[in-house]
């Protein structure tokens, strides 16, 4: 499963933002958990926190 996220947001002023200073962004998992088949849904949204490893 591939999961993008691209340009143009949806007019929202949080997808305004991140456009503005981070006009297209990509994120590719490879998911092989059977339990998360049809969990995504084109069309939804996800936070992701880059939080440092220590």
């Amino acid at each position: 499963m591939q999961i993008r996220r691209l340009p143009p947001p949806d007019g929202s002023d949080e997808d305004n933002s991140f456009a503005r200073w981070t006009p297209s962004a990509e994120l590719t998992m490879t998911i092989n958990n059977p339990d998360l088949l049809g969990k995504f849904k084109v069309g939804d949204k996800f936070y992701v926190d880059f939080t440092p490893a220590d």
